[in-house]
């Protein structure tokens, strides 16, 4: 297992353990899914709004070094408006994330204390209506006004930031794989107890997975234009949404 899985698991379990308390397994993996979902497109976009800029020679590399760099340089040219327009047709991005309302922008709200649910919601609805075709519904299950994550709105508020806190140290750029699937995997596989008979019904760890797909594949190799495919869950970026081919030792 390389350094990188490890942070993940690591992160997840952090994330995890700030839920259980109040929630079932079931409940506590739509909220860290839906938000480090959200992490994965905010970082995107902060990612290519900062090789944008570098690309076009409006800063140096060391000026959007760190996540903070980044931010700061996506508000100025975002909000500039003779910049705006070409920034966003540069990035060439397949939904919209208003500068407030990235992650980043949401946990420096928390660390100065003034982060509110709803501005989280609001960024929620925002990337879904950029691109309802791709990505609409895409947050309907992370309900940030569930009374499961507190009995009134400054509980609710708390708890979600402290899950965000628990998943702000992971490094999507950094996996080696596929995260998001990574992180359903570890969620489902370690909390399927919890879950009861329905998560055991659609959880199948990899290595039998992969011992079925050699049993059916058995003398099917050399067979021109033989492939085996795992249909992956409906996700929400395109590149990952293609079957994958499983490849046969």
């Amino acid at each position: 297992m390389s350094t990188d899985e490890k942070s993940l698991e690591q992160v997840l379990w952090d994330s995890a353990n700030v839920m259980r308390q109040t929630m079932g397994a079931a409940a506590y993996m739509n909220y860290a899914l839906g938000l480090i979902f959200y992490k994965h497109l905010s970082d995107k976009t902060l990612e290519a709004a900062a090789n944008v800029l570098v690309d076009a020679g409006e800063v140096d590399p060391e000026q959007v070094a760190t996540e903070e760099q980044r931010q700061a340089v996506y508000k100025q040219y975002y909000d500039d408006e003779d910049a705006h327009e070409d920034l966003l047709s540069s990035m060439d991005m397949d939904y919209e994330i208003k500068p407030d309302f990235t992650f980043a922008a949401q946990m420096d709200a928390i660390r100065k204390q003034t982060f509110q649910l709803e501005n989280l919601n609001q960024a929620f609805r925002d990337i879904e209506q950029s691109n309802p075709d791709l990505l609409g519904h895409l947050f309907d299950d992370v309900d940030l006004y569930s009374t499961k994550l507190g009995s009134t709105p400054q509980k609710r508020n708390d708890m979600i930031a402290q899950v965000m806190t628990a998943l702000a140290p992971l490094n999507l750029d950094s996996h080696s794989g596929d995260v998001l699937g990574d992180a359903y995997e570890y969620l489902i596989g370690t909390f399927a107890s919890d879950m009861g008979q329905k998560a055991g019904e659609f959880y199948t760890p990899q290595s039998v997975s992969q011992l079925l797909t050699h049993i059916v594949t058995w003398g099917q190799e050399a067979k021109k234009g033989f492939s085996a495919y795992e249909m992956k869950i409906p996700v929400l970026i395109k590149e990952l949404s293609a079957p994958q081919t499983l490849e046969i030792a």
